[in-house]
């Protein structure tokens, strides 16, 4: 199992738009109600994408979490154990989705699940697109948190079906 570095080297913040600058303790409230929306055992192995992945990998410590490790959008992965969980962090776009996503995917056992932020999306049409877009990859909405400006989406794998000869 990995366990957490807390070194880790944040990229300053960035406005995607003038309106849509999230504070760092905004970024600690999404992570809280992450959490509150998926539960975790001690043991989980939790994977967290995004470009800012500091206060979620404290606030998974904090809760007792001890397999964590980061992972930067966009970086290459560099894990040799499958993750049981994903979060997903201050994503912005469709395109920053597919990344994260498509890492998540690659980087999750086969009965994994995601958590994703979804705040800077949450305008309705960036939701139903965010919503297909996690079906066509295997994923299937299990539950959605909202609270004040914070819309949390937890998806998990679609059960395969099985092929008999």
């Amino acid at each position: 199992m990995f366990t957490a570095l807390a070194a880790e080297a944040e990229p300053p913040q960035q406005s995607v738009s003038q309106n849509s600058f999230i504070s760092a303790s905004e970024h600690a409230d999404a992570a809280t109600l992450m959490l509150a929306a998926h539960p975790l055992n001690p043991g989980t192995h939790v994977l967290v994408i995004g470009r800012h992945t500091l206060n979620p990998l404290l606030a998974l410590m904090k809760s007792g979490c001890s397999a964590v490790e980061t992972q930067t959008l966009n970086a290459p992965l560099n894990h040799p154990e499958p993750a049981s969980l994903a979060w997903i962090s201050d994503i912005t776009s469709e395109q920053e989705l597919d990344a994260a996503v498509t890492q998540a995917s690659s980087c999750l056992d086969s009965d994994g699940s995601m958590v994703l932020d979804a705040t800077e999306l949450a305008q309705p049409t960036a939701v139903a697109i965010t919503l297909k877009y996690l079906m066509k990859v295997g994923f299937r909405l299990r539950s959605v948190l909202r609270q004040g400006q914070h819309l949390i989406l937890v998806a998990t794998r679609r059960p395969q079906l099985a092929v008999t000869s």
